[in-house]
């Protein structure tokens, strides 16, 4: 490219909250090299020397802007197999999951003159959409008229209601200065730990979400660990997606037994997706128990330069430093017993998958815990076959860079949640 191309971010991704500023600024970067077709390709290298982070930091920022529907990936590959630098477009103008929901505008031009309107045909293809990579450039054709209702009475209501609290309530309530944006951080967390949150329509969830009443959204999300022990105790495989168990009321079906019980921490199993969450969650607070210090015999030796002195500090600190995840490795070993999890912290399971007990990636595993001190699971002969790790992302050629690069989103994940919690 000969000249540079305007950075445009997608209206609905400046007003995100799901997002954070550098997927933002991703959208930016890939806007600056964007190609007459709509497609950008940069390596992820590039664009951290650009925007002055860790490549992790992009990685993490593309999956998230991929999981939200505002950008596309293509994968490219060389001729010896390897993978290439991929080719990315921006989603402009994402297609609504329900056109036949979104309300028409009000008409200000009079009966007779809106009329006129009525029989006017949009292009087929929305106008600013990126063509697709076999598609010619797009042409020089007007923008479409926008249609967006500005003021939506029934939007309005919702507003109001989102900033009203539920007087008297207790445990996740929501205080009295809780506006919309509050109730969808709610609503993210106990989505999260649904059983069909994967497939299900966000849109949707969040429309039956807002169909309730405060008093009822409260009700529905403290009757969820509830409602999902008793469809668990009563053999049912398969769940509603969560809009339904909304819309249904679904959570007023359960028995005065088990509505009533309470909604108690489910119990995760060791070495599973839940227990690993719980873990890799500990790990992130900064080391908190008692690290000894250097014995006479290991300063004179430390002085005489036969032991590393950061090597050494780095066992003491896994040894002493987190002891509730030293406590999760013994009781999961010698009692196999499992730890309690929280439904919130139960919705980053979901970004795990199982690792060979020591395999290549298992190994990587184990370097980036001693690396930063952290205490390892223990030895390969006391460990099951296989142990839940979060999931490597793709894109990555080299075993050590993928395991950082899914550290790192977890690490996102773990910190937003904590952020909309503390919002609370």
């Amino acid at each position: 490219m000969n000249s540079p191309r305007l950075s445009i971010i997608p209206a609905r991704a400046a007003t995100d909250t799901s997002l954070k500023p550098r997927d933002l600024q991703v959208l930016c970067v890939l806007g600056r090299h964007t190609d007459d077709c709509g497609w950008c390709r940069r390596s992820q290298v590039k664009m951290a020397n650009e925007m002055g982070c860790a490549r992790s930091t992009v990685q993490a920022a593309i999956d998230r802007l991929i999981k939200a529907g505002y950008l596309e990936r293509h994968i490219q590959e060389t001729e010896n197999g390897r993978d290439s630098a991929h080719m990315f477009r921006v989603i402009l103008d994402p297609v609504h999951p329900d056109m036949g929901a979104i309300p028409g505008p009000e008409n200000d031009l009079g009966a007779g003159e809106g009329d006129a309107f009525s029989s006017v045909k949009l292009p087929c293809r929305s106008v600013g959409t990126p063509a697709g990579i076999s598609a010619p450039p797009a042409d020089s054709g007007s923008a479409p008229m926008l249609t967006t209702p500005l003021n939506d009475p029934i939007e309005r209501k919702r507003e109001r209601e989102g900033e009203r609290a539920s007087a008297g309530a207790s445990g996740e309530a929501v205080p009295e200065t809780a506006t919309r944006k509050t109730w969808k951080a709610r609503l993210r967390r106990v989505h999260a730990g649904w059983p069909t949150h994967a497939d299900d329509s966000e849109v949707t969830a969040e429309r039956a979400w807002f169909d309730l009443s405060e008093a009822d959204r409260d009700a529905a999300a403290k009757a969820v660990p509830a409602y999902l022990a008793h469809m668990k105790e009563i053999g049912r495989k398969h769940c509603v997606a969560f809009s339904k168990y909304l819309s249904e009321r679904r959570w007023e079906r359960l028995p005065e037994q088990a509505a009533s019980a309470s909604a108690a921490p489910s119990t995760a199993k060791p070495f599973g997706k839940e227990w690993g969450a719980v873990r890799f969650a500990d790990l992130m607070r900064s080391p908190y128990g008692r690290i000894s210090g250097f014995t006479r015999l290991q300063a004179a030796m430390i002085e005489a330069g036969t032991l590393d002195r950061e090597t050494e500090l780095r066992r003491k600190q896994a040894a002493g430093g987190w002891p509730s995840v030293n406590t999760m490795h013994e009781r999961a070993i010698r009692r196999r017993l499992g730890v309690p999890v929280q439904a919130a912290l139960a919705g980053l399971a979901e970004g795990f998958t199982q690792v060979k007990v020591g395999g290549e990636v298992w190994q990587a595993w184990k370097r980036l815990h001693e690396e930063r001190g952290w205490p390892w699971l223990g030895a390969d002969r006391e460990l099951p076959e296989w142990v839940y790790m979060p999931a490597l992302p793709d894109g990555h050629a080299d075993v050590r860079a993928a395991v950082a690069a899914a550290l790192a989103i977890f690490e996102a994940n773990y910190h937003q949640l904590n952020a909309e919690e503390a919002a609370q």
